[in-house]
Order: C-alpha cells, then sequence, then structure tokens
C-alpha cells in the first residue's frame, strides 16, 4: 500500500483577526445605538469604545486600499 503525504501549510489567520473584529461590532453598534436613543444620559465610555472600533477598521480599510493601489 502506498503511503500519500500532504503538505500542511500554515493559514493566514490575521488577514482574518481584524476582518471578525469588524464583523463582530455591528451588534455592538447597534446595542450603543439603543443606549443613546433611550437612556437620558449614555455611557461615555461605551462610546469611546465604538470609536476604538470605527479607529481600527478605518486604519484597517485604509491600509488595505492602500496596499492595493
Amino acid at each position: 500500500m502506498e503511503e500519500k503525504y500532504q503538505k500542511v501549510e500554515a493559514q493566514p489567520a490575521h488577514k482574518l483577526a481584524v476582518p471578525l473584529f469588524i464583523f463582530t461590532s455591528i451588534p455592538y453598534f447597534i446595542t450603543l445605538a439603543y443606549d443613546f436613543l433611550v437612556s437620558e444620559k449614555p455611557d461615555s465610555t461605551f462610546a469611546w469604545f465604538g470609536a476604538f472600533y470605527l479607529a481600527l477598521g478605518g486604519l484597517y480599510l485604509g491600509l488595505r486600499y492602500l496596499k492595493r493601489s
């Protein structure tokens, strides 16, 4: 019987990390919008973390766009 060897290659997980991080921000922003619409005084820490999501996503997409051009 002949043995067949498969070549194992590392998967580039870093290419998925930021898009998945941005994708998980969708429920967060829904919660943030609810907090701003319902609460009389929204939590500013919550909003700063949302700005962090936007900054990271913008940085990723900007660098990705610059690499393509």
